[in-house]
């Protein structure tokens, strides 16, 4: 499994990539994130 996070979702809740958990694996753009939920069969947000 590999997880992302869009960078908007970061700046939307005021948050730095330091505070993430250690078993995110990158920071992404909003474009890469749709892009590969419309591929997906299973999307989590929350």
């Amino acid at each position: 499994m590999v997880l992302h996070v869009c960078s908007a979702a970061l700046q939307l809740h005021e948050m730095t990539p330091d505070e993430l958990i250690e078993e995110i694996d990158d920071v992404v753009g909003a474009a890469p994130m749709i892009a590969a939920g419309l591929e997906s069969d299973l999307v989590l947000t929350y």
